[in-house]
């Protein structure tokens, strides 16, 4: 708000984007040196000097490029999964940019059971889960739910620990930091909600505001920095609301 000594959070309902479960298999987006692969099958790749804006870059190993389908004739719905391992969930935003009729699904990422912040890092976890939802995905889940103290049982290549770890000799169960993130999200968005737009030049701050079928709006706040006081503004109406350091904040209104 203009004038005002609080950073601002303001909220709107332009461009929604739906959010739902999925409800099939899904398949995966990998990325390799030389193509895009979707379900284990490449893609005819676009070229950098055909269309220039849709060239991508993953890290520091140089330029990706995105690529699309071929056309087999017949009709097929596109969706695709990605994993939070590398990159940036920006590149999210240029895969729907090039296809907006795609489908999109964060469906793998967990902590190293072994890290030292394992119980702590919902801050962490709250910022990635906001940002995958800003950049188009319909959901976001964990890697594994329950592992035990051990990181067992895990199939996968990264020791993933769960967002529970429960001791199988004490049956000790142990909340993870992903753990406390999960709960602001899940609590209070609903199977069918829609994302719409929020902006703020807070720094230190993530923010994603979602409507849920009924009507109810929810905005989660992830704040990186020292406590402070946040002033909330939805077209007329405004709330200066208090948030923790090293926090999440979950909003509800109708």
């Amino acid at each position: 708000m203009a004038g005002s000594k609080d950073p601002a959070v303001f909220v709107w309902n332009d461009a929604p984007s739906p959010l739902s479960l999925p409800l099939f298999r899904r398949r995966r987006l990998q990325w390799n040196h030389r193509r895009l692969a979707w379900g284990g099958q490449p893609l005819q790749q676009i070229r950098r000097n055909a269309v220039p804006d849709r060239s991508v870059s993953r890290g520091t190993g140089g330029p990706r490029r995105i690529a699309v389908t071929g056309n087999t004739g017949r009709r097929r719905r596109s969706r695709g999964s990605w994993h939070g391992y590398t990159g940036e969930p920006s590149m999210m935003s240029k895969v729907h940019a090039a296809h907006p009729e795609a489908e999109m699904y964060f469906t793998e990422g967990s902590t190293d059971y072994n890290d030292p912040h394992y119980q702590d890092d919902w801050t962490k976890w709250s910022t990635i889960y906001t940002a995958v939802l800003n950049n188009w995905c319909r959901s976001a889940v964990a890697w594994n739910v329950a592992t035990d103290e051990h990181g067992k049982p895990n199939i996968g290549p990264y020791p993933c620990g769960g967002i529970l770890i429960i001791n199988i000799h004490t049956q000790e169960i142990i909340r993870s930091g992903q753990y406390w993130a999960l709960a602001h999200f899940s609590r209070a968005i609903r199977r069918g909600a829609r994302r719409f737009e929020s902006q703020s030049q807070a720094a230190n701050l993530g923010h994603v505001a979602l409507e849920n079928p009924d009507g109810q709006k929810v905005l989660i706040l992830t704040n990186l920095g020292a406590a402070r006081t946040i002033r909330v503004n939805q077209g007329r109406s405004s709330a200066i609301v208090p948030i923790a350091e090293n926090s999440i904040a979950t909003w509800v209104w109708k």
